[in-house]
């Protein structure tokens, strides 16, 4: 059971990193890495982020599925993931839109 919440905090905090600072480490791989548009570590990045979200919810509907692990706040921690996870994703969508633009 550690091991499972050990694995929802990873794939949440670098889905939330990846989301939210997706432009910073895009032009660092971009400088420092192979030199490629950064719009195209972006749009990975982005993608990734987005897929680390959606096995976040699927992790923790499997530590909740689980009959020796019962919480009176578990709506809360999906509240929690499922504003956070709308508003990165929401934001890192939008820099994709704006960076594709120019």
């Amino acid at each position: 059971m550690k091991k499972l919440s050990g694995w929802i905090m990873v794939c949440f905090l670098l889905a939330t990193m990846f989301c939210v600072l997706g432009q910073v480490i895009a032009d660092f791989l971009s400088y420092y890495v192979f030199s490629i548009a950064p719009i195209h570590y972006l749009t990975g990045l982005t993608i990734l982020g987005m897929i680390m979200y959606i096995a976040t919810g699927i992790l923790m509907f499997m530590l909740f599925k689980k009959k020796d692990f019962v919480s009176d706040n578990k709506e809360i921690y999906f509240m929690i993931v499922g504003i956070t996870s709308l508003s990165a994703s929401s934001w890192a969508f939008f820099v994709i839109v704006m960076r594709w633009d120019n």
